[in-house]
This record gives C-alpha cells, structure tokens and sequence, in this order.
C-alpha cells in the first residue's frame, strides 16, 4: 500500500450570516488577482473511537468525497500555527461508497500507522462520529501572466456552505457559513510563508463583516453538543474588522 501524501497546512476561517457578499479578492493584496473560480460538492464522514480519543488530542480523522482532494485525510497538530496534513486515496481497497456501515469505514492503515500512538496498541474500534456536507465555492488567487500556464497559485478563498449531523449521543445538526483563506501547497511552509509570519497587521477586507473564528473542528464541537447544547456558529461581528494579518501570516485552525 503506497504511503500518504503529507502536506503543511496554513488557513485562516472567518465566520459569516448568510446572506454576507464575498469580499473583494483583490483587497487581499494588491499584486494578486482571482484565476479560477470552481464550486464543489464535499461530503465528509469523521471517524473516531467511542471515548474520542482523536478529537481529544487534536487529530482529524475523515473520508471526503467530492473536490479535488478526495480520499481520507488526517490533521495533525503541527509547528507554526500550522498543521500537518496527511492524506490517502479512496482506492486500494477502502471501498467507493460514502454510506455508514459499508467497506468506506475500513481506515487504511498508513493512516492508522500515523495515529496509533495515540490510539494505544489496544483501542475500541474506530467509528464514525459525524457527517459534515459543504457546498464550496473555491476562487483560486495569485499571480497571472499572459500565459495561464505560467500564473501562479499562492492561495485558495472558500465560501463554503456546511451542515453536520453528529452521530454521537444526544449530537445535533448544524449549518453554518464560513470563508476559508489557505496558503497553496506551493507557498505554505516555503520562507516566505515563514518569514511574514512575523509581520505587522495591514488593512485587509475592510468591509466584510466577518469573525475570526477558532472554532474547533467539527468533531469537537459535536463531542461537546452532545453532552451540553445544540452547537451553533460564532456570530458575525456587529461592525467589519479594519484590520487582519498578511496573507502570508495565517494561522490553522482545525477543520
């Protein structure tokens, strides 16, 4: 079996309503311009042990299908802010479906190999715990030159449209809107990415009514719904920030 692909994360999520217009991509920064726009289709099962021993310690677990990254991923906590992905197609066995309960629940093993400290060498058996939809539209944004073959990519803008049904006890249903800005694979962890990290506030998106947001990731948020209350989105900000990092100095949030 072929080992994971492993990739550096770095994204910042921004909480938005509904009825919130995406902001001007170009107040991002000045020297970069939208060059493709794509909506997808994703439908996520998260998977963990019945004590959430993943989601406790930080690490995702799921099967997407849909978009261009489909196939199980695993998140990692990583350095920098940023977070380490790993990720393995839906072929070699792991079966085609999206349902609970059929061949897609068998987690291949290169992924567990990279969790089993964590589980313990005796764990219960790993389930899955929620199902999150998202309907994203994903602008590409960079650098373009006459030449498209040329352009380069420096980062993705999702406006993505997510409802989740936690599987877990006494879970609920949810549905949120949130922007996702994240470094390509190209830029995040290259010394540029590095260096800003360090830079200076700049006036970004001045008129786009959105929160930070450091919402833990869907299963976390699910474990705690399921014992307290039903878990719902941060509310947008009353008046629009005036100022955010760079682009380039983004921090992860799990997701």
């Amino acid at each position: 079996m072929p080992k994971p692909q492993e990739f550096l994360e770095l994204e910042v999520k921004l909480a938005v309503d509904a009825e919130t217009k995406p902001p001007k991509l170009s107040l991002i920064d000045a020297t970069l311009s939208p060059i493709s726009t794509t909506t997808h289709e994703l439908s996520a099962i998260y998977f963990d042990t019945a004590d959430l021993r993943l989601t406790r310690s930080k690490i995702t677990l799921r099967r997407r299908t849909g978009g261009k990254d489909a196939g199980w991923h695993v998140k990692l906590p990583g350095e920098s802010g940023g977070r380490r992905e790993l990720q393995h197609p839906l072929s070699d066995g792991t079966g085609s479906g999206n349902g609970v309960g059929s061949d897609a629940d068998t987690v291949p093993e290169p992924l567990l190999d990279a969790v089993r400290d964590v589980l313990g060498p005796v764990h219960p058996p790993l389930k899955p715990i929620a199902r999150v939809d998202n309907r994203r539209v994903e602008t590409v944004i960079g650098v373009r030159y006459p030449d498209p073959a040329d352009s380069l990519a420096v980062a993705e803008f999702c406006d993505d449209h997510v409802s989740a049904e936690s599987y877990l006890p006494g879970g609920t249903a949810s549905e949120w809107r949130e922007w996702e800005l994240e470094l390509t694979d190209a830029i995040a962890g290259t010394p540029p990415a590095s260096a800003c990290s360090a830079a200076p506030p700049r006036p970004c998106w001045p008129r786009a009514p959105a929160t930070r947001t450091r919402r833990p990731s869907w299963p976390r948020r699910s474990a705690t719904a399921s014992t307290t209350r039903p878990c719902r989105p941060r509310a947008p900000a009353t008046r629009p920030p005036t100022r955010c990092t760079p682009l380039y100095a983004t921090n992860a949030t799990p997701s």
